[in-house]
């Protein structure tokens, strides 16, 4: 069979679920770590730093909504998925337009906390008061249909990110900080139910998973959970065990036109969880031998000869050229520690790389 069995995914799963709770002390975090190193703020540079006066924080233009009712952008008649609807995706568009808006200007405030080395708090003050705001209306945790399940998985894996950056700066309203903290767990207790082991959809167990297993890691850092850490190891090491000995992923290859921009898709968020992983103490670069390398390496080869894609995906494939930056945010973290040539390569040639999903620039997190 072409593509590797969904009974597979279930029982791998079924075989996994009674460990989460009990996992060996190897697989233990104590004060969870973030994927990339945070700054320590100089307490003499605060509020009295005349460079660093505190300027109004802009409301949000828009707050995400409660209930999340998304419909996707491909065409529902093609079992593949890999046809764009016109219609569909300008009615997305519509209805993801003012979540998208929040979390870019989120993203980009607590990039600028970094960027200043911690020094400025305002910027690490307006983006507690914006989550702060979301919050306060329960944003993502509301009614979900399918689309919406994936969009709450995207949202929390954003907003646990920028408060990631920003949480350890000592000038903030520890009110603020609970009323935050407390949303953050409550939308991480509704995506690990968003994804129960045995659904019988292929969306609960392929890149949609992944995505759902970094927005739960990046929470557990947030809020140094350790169950939250927990499942999202666990998630790893069941996509690790699809991985095919050539390095590719039997549910993403189902997409035939869309098999390697999918691969990079589900890349993406399985290096944040293993680097969050590697920060903790737990190697997950080299689960099962290592087939997760084998995973990013025939991915990348792909981006310069497609043909061995196009040959077992049965269609043409995404080009080199036409590949975005956002795409390959995770060769920043990769390349830092594995570095190559192939890395090295697409790094300068579309640096910087930014996804607000994984924390904003990855070139200014993870560069030293």
């Amino acid at each position: 069979m072409r593509y590797f069995p969904l009974l597979c995914s279930a029982l791998l799963s079924v075989t996994f679920t009674s460990s989460i709770h009990t996992a060996s002390a190897a697989d233990k975090a104590v004060q969870i770590k973030a994927p990339y190193n945070l700054p320590v703020k100089n307490i003499d540079f605060g509020y009295n730093n005349p460079r660093n006066k505190f300027q109004s924080c802009p409301a949000p233009k828009s707050l995400p909504p409660k209930d999340l009712e998304i419909y996707s952008v491909y065409d529902q008649n093609d079992p593949t998925r890999s046809s764009i609807d016109p219609k569909a995706e300008i009615e997305y568009k519509r209805a993801t337009r003012g979540i998208v808006a929040y979390e870019q200007d989120l993203i980009r405030m607590s990039n600028n906390y970094m960027r200043s080395r911690a020094q400025n708090s305002a910027y690490a003050a307006c983006v507690l008061s914006w989550l702060s705001e979301a919050a306060k209306i329960g944003a993502f945790t509301g009614d979900a249909n399918k689309g919406g399940i994936a969009t709450r998985q995207w949202g929390l894996a954003t907003v646990s990110s920028a408060y990631i950056q920003i949480q350890k700066d000592p000038f903030l309203d520890p009110r603020h900080k609970g009323v935050v903290e407390k949303w953050l767990r409550r939308i991480g207790d509704l995506v690990i139910k968003d994804y129960p082991f045995n659904s019988p959809l292929k969306s609960r167990h392929n890149n949609h998973l992944y995505w759902a297993a970094w927005s739960v890691t990046a929470a557990s850092v947030a809020l140094d959970d350790e169950d939250f850490f927990k499942w999202g190891i666990h998630q790893f090491k069941l996509a690790t065990l699809q991985i095919n000995p050539d390095g590719t992923l039997p549910l993403e290859l189902a997409r035939e036109g869309k098999a390697l921009h999918y691969h990079l898709f589900a890349i993406t968020p399985l290096v944040m969880i293993a680097e969050t992983a590697a920060r903790n103490g737990v190697n997950l670069y080299d689960f099962r031998q290592g087939y997760f390398h084998r995973l990013l390496k025939q991915s990348l080869k792909a981006l310069d000869n497609p043909s061995y894609f196009e040959s077992v995906a049965l269609a043409p494939q995404l080009k080199g050229k036409d590949v975005k930056p956002s795409q390959l945010t995770w060769l920043e973290p990769y390349h830092a520690r594995y570095p190559s040539t192939s890395t090295k390569k697409w790094l300068k040639k579309l640096s910087p790389t930014s996804l607000r999903r994984v924390g904003g620039n990855t070139s200014l997190l993870y560069r030293k």
